[in-house]
């Protein structure tokens, strides 16, 4: 079994492999270069191809270079750094426009990659702009892209994340339903079947109301 860990050192941005039972690093790949000052919101290994994936996104345009923002969007890498691929963006759901955030979240068994997104509607009119966050699954093959329902996501302010994850097997997905309102004294935690498309809440617990990038975070230890 192998770890992946992202990095920043004397200025450079460094992914390690290392080996899970003795700690050894297997590659350290300097990533700088493909990413510039982008942020990498997202990463992990694919099973069936061998491949390791990234994404990463830009910041605010005062702290992003032009170079930068077209270095944003998703790779996935062979394990010795040496040949790198940029997915292609991802299509528009209907009735939407084409999203602007974007984080790979792992890949089903049949090799469609998953995504959780930030989508804004098509405005009608001069009404306000309605965002939506959306679970898709992507066809690198085809183009196609599918919304996979997932409740959790239903609901979210602009700006927030679910942050769910894909099982190691990509049968299942899980997430966090962030609180409601500054408020709120519970959350759900969700698991979705995406064999049968089934949902359910499997446990409610008590929160504050905090709302944050590095809370409500779920994990797979297996499945």
């Amino acid at each position: 079994a192998r770890i992946g860990y992202l990095e920043r050192a004397g200025r450079r941005e460094y992914l390690f492999l290392l080996d899970a039972w003795t700690g050894r690093v297997l590659r350290k790949l300097d990533v700088t270069g493909m990413i510039l000052d982008c942020q990498v919101s997202s990463a992990g290994w694919d099973p069936q191809s061998g491949r390791l994936y990234l994404s990463a996104e830009a910041g605010d345009d005062d702290v992003t270079s032009e170079a930068s923002r077209a270095r944003a969007g998703t790779y996935v890498i062979d394990d010795t750094g040496a040949r790198w691929a940029k997915i292609a963006s991802l299509p528009p759901l209907t009735g939407f426009l084409p999203p602007e955030d974007a984080r790979m979240i792992g890949v089903l068994p049949g090799g469609k990659y998953v995504f959780e997104t930030t989508q804004m509607a098509v405005r009608a009119g001069r009404g306000p702009a309605r965002f939506s966050s959306a679970v898709v699954s992507f066809d690198p093959g085809t183009g196609r892209v599918e919304e996979i329902g997932f409740r959790a996501a239903g609901g979210l302010a602009p700006g927030t994340r679910l942050a769910p994850m894909l099982s190691p097997s990509g049968a299942y997905l899980a997430g966090a339903t962030p609180p409601g309102s500054s408020t709120a004294v519970s959350q759900e935690i969700r698991i979705k079947d995406l064999r049968t498309g089934s949902e359910r809440v499997l446990v409610t617990l008590p929160c504050d109301g905090a709302r944050g990038p590095f809370l409500g975070l779920v994990g797979w230890l297996t499945r």
